[in-house]
């Protein structure tokens, strides 16, 4: 790579099984939530994957405030 060239920084991107496990839901309801688009995710060959700043995203979305509990 030269000097000149843009650089890129590889994410790890989790499988929806990772996504589950995470978020505390079914694969069903996963993979519900990245079709729908509410949880983006990249297509890899025929797999979905789902980067950790998207899924935290999500997280901060759906989370509710919890200012003066």
């Amino acid at each position: 790579m030269h000097d000149d060239e843009p650089r890129t920084a590889l994410l790890p991107l989790l499988r929806p099984s990772d996504v589950c496990g995470f978020l505390n839901v079914s694969r069903p309801t996963a993979h519900r939530l990245m079709t729908s688009g509410e949880l983006p995710y990249v297509q890899v060959g025929s797999h979905r994957r789902v980067s950790i700043p998207d899924l935290m995203a999500y997280c901060d979305r759906h989370t509710p405030d919890r200012k003066g509990v």
